[in-house]
């Protein structure tokens, strides 16, 4: 469901916790789209548009922005190494 979300553009916040969105880079195609999309041809020219809209997408990431206090805490964590015998 959170994955739909991102997909479909939305932003999702995390009370206490952050905000996470989907970012990606692309690359600039032509318009070709027919103008109307009724004929066996046009729905052609439509599939093999929305194909190079796919095709150029590139460097999917999902963005996360932790909250002020999520931030704080990451700053003052500690860790220490343990020996495990």
């Amino acid at each position: 469901m959170v994955t739909t979300f991102l997909l479909n553009g939305h932003t999702i916040v995390v009370p206490r916790l952050g905000t996470f969105s989907l970012s990606c880079n692309g690359k600039l195609i032509p318009d070709t789209r027919p103008a109307k999309v009724e004929t066996d041809e046009e729905k052609k020219q439509m599939r093999e548009f929305l194909q190079k809209l796919v095709d150029g997408i590139y460097n999917v990431r999902v963005r996360y922005t932790p909250t002020p206090k999520v931030t704080v805490a990451a700053k003052l964590a500690q860790f220490q190494n343990i020996i495990v015998l």
